[in-house]
């Protein structure tokens, strides 16, 4: 040949390269042979879902998310109520939610959401609510 790679080859040797590192990777070993806790949730079986959006509600640590209190004098970050136990071992509920909190092993909690989109809520709700990006280009049909 005339001493240059073909786009097969270039393939094929980049795909061993990859699939060596993937299965040569010490952290990866480590990372799997490291012991990880049992935990034993229910498994759901339902049908339907009720979706509430808080959008502009209070916020997720002074209700389903508590983190630990805060003190809004001082600046510290936290809740303004007390966290209490659920019947989920090990999940708590502000004080508020306390009839939630006796069936929230009914519940699925969507504690943590993260987007790729920076500082712009606006496009991670859209996101959430239809399923895809928001893009100036492409018109979706909507009702």
């Amino acid at each position: 040949m005339n001493g240059q790679t073909t786009r097969r080859e270039f393939l094929k040797d980049t795909g061993l390269v990859a699939g060596a590192i993937g299965v040569l990777n010490p952290m990866q070993a480590l990372a799997e042979s490291a012991p990880r806790p049992t935990i034993k949730y229910p498994k759901g079986g339902a049908e339907h879902c009720i979706f509430i959006w808080l959008g502009g509600g209070a916020a997720q640590i002074d209700m389903w998310d508590p983190k630990r209190v805060g003190d809004p004098k001082a600046k510290k970050v936290g809740s303004a109520y007390p966290a209490i136990d659920t019947a989920i071992p090990g999940v708590q509920v502000t004080e508020h939610l306390g009839q939630c909190a006796k069936i929230l092993d009914r519940f699925c909690l969507l504690r943590t959401v993260n987007h790729d989109t920076k500082d712009e809520h606006a496009a991670a709700t859209n996101r959430m609510h239809t399923g895809r990006p928001v893009s100036g280009t492409i018109v979706y049909p909507s009702i």
